[in-house]
């Protein structure tokens, strides 16, 4: 994790922008699909070709309504100190699964909470199992 900070503080701690420094490889927005050019011969005529080409080559965009700084700073306290679900420490060896997964796909960047206050509109997701639990289910029926 102490790699990712060193990384993204070259970037000024702004993750789009070293998102963006790794076209190429598996980081970058759109990389777990195929090339446009491989799908525009069974979407030209799709209505919304444009967006959905946008949306596969820049990544999707969820306009929220902006946090004051204060605001965001207040709820970034709040959620640390609230800490992951209780569902977390119940399976913590499958959720180190799944989040050692996502990291090796690229599809997670795991970086230290300490450098979340460096970062321009971080927020903080708080971890919970459903997903584990489902699993769980199916493995004892």
């Amino acid at each position: 994790m102490l790699h990712n900070a060193i990384v993204l503080e070259s970037y000024n701690f702004t993750v789009d922008q070293a998102i963006r420094a790794q076209e190429g490889s598996q980081v970058f927005y759109g990389s777990e699909f195929k090339h446009f050019t491989l799908l525009q011969e069974l979407l030209e005529h799709h209505p919304h070709l444009d967006s959905f080409k946008n949306l596969l080559q820049n990544g999707a965009t969820f306009p929220f309504l902006p946090l004051s700084h204060e605001e965001r700073i207040k709820d970034l306290i709040f959620h640390k100190d609230r800490g992951n679900h209780k569902s977390v420490s119940k399976n913590i060896n499958k959720i180190n699964n799944i989040i050692s997964e996502e990291i090796q796909r690229g599809f997670a960047l795991p970086l230290p909470i300490e450098i979340l206050h460096h970062t321009p509109n971080a927020s903080l997701a708080l971890l919970g199992c459903t997903r584990i639990h489902q699993q769980i289910r199916r493995e004892n029926t």
